[in-house]
């Protein structure tokens, strides 16, 4: 199993550049307690898978620091996605029984049980919504009957 992990350091500057500026990092290591370090050389450490450099740390959420580090979020997110559709693919389509690779025409898609579960609740609720509005539609057809046969009868 591949593990990745986001490593935060502080980057070197020259002494003119006030202000703190930090490096954001990918890693491939051994395990996740592994990566203290963003270095090919340090203990455990398989790659770096990249690296953002000199990232301004600001005050708010668009800094490029925490910009950095959202893409590195994401990358990391895909990259566990993929390690999981290869181990799912060399152990035949399941892996730990919560994920379960497709085989599409566009390439291997991998959905989680618990994706399976949010989308069996979401078809459930639309036909209990469906079958509310189908009830009431039985019913008001039901009293309209009912009216057009007492006026059928007062006539």
């Amino acid at each position: 199993m591949r593990y990745y992990v986001i490593v935060v350091s502080a980057a070197h500057m020259p002494a003119k550049c006030w202000g703190r500026y930090q490096r954001v990092g990918v890693l491939e290591v051994v395990s996740p307690d592994h990566g203290e370090r963003i270095d090919d050389r340090a203990e455990g450490v398989i790659r770096v898978v990249r690296t953002w450099e000199r990232c301004s740390v600001g005050s708010t959420a668009r800094c490029a620091a925490d910009r950095a580090y959202a893409e590195a979020q994401a990358l990391v997110a895909e990259l566990r996605r993929e390690a999981l559709v290869e181990q799912a693919l060399a152990y035949g389509g399941v892996v730990d029984g919560d994920v379960l690779v497709v085989e599409t025409l566009d390439g291997s898609e991998c959905v989680t049980l618990a994706d399976l579960l949010a989308a069996r609740a979401a078809v459930q609720a639309d036909a209990a919504a469906a079958a509310a509005d189908l009830s009431q539609a039985l019913a008001d057809a039901a009293d309209a009957a009912a009216g057009l046969a007492l006026a059928g009868v007062a006539a």
